[in-house]
């Protein structure tokens, strides 16, 4: 996530708007549960189940992120950028 951060902000002064750094974290957080998710699928024994979440702004709701694999054992639907400014 920070790496991703410094490459679309490479300023450190410049302000990262909230729907930015939302589609940032729900990215990081879903590529890591496909990860963990593998992972299980691979190593049953060793890898339990993992929620993964976030919570940002003043209201502090926790937002859990979900991959298409957890409802399917399809794989073939790859990661989904919303914005299509980042060329996705």
């Amino acid at each position: 996530m920070n790496g991703l951060t410094k490459l679309l902000f490479p300023d450190s002064t410049m302000p990262v708007p909230d729907e930015d750094l939302e589609w940032i974290v729900r990215l990081a957080l879903e590529s890591r549960r496909r990860v963990k998710e593998q992972q299980k699928r691979v190593f049953k024994a060793e890898f339990r189940n993992t929620h993964f979440s976030y919570t940002m702004g003043s209201e502090g709701v926790e937002q859990f992120v979900s991959t298409p694999e957890l409802h399917s054992d399809e794989q073939s639907n790859p990661i989904r950028c919303r914005r299509a400014k980042y060329g996705q």
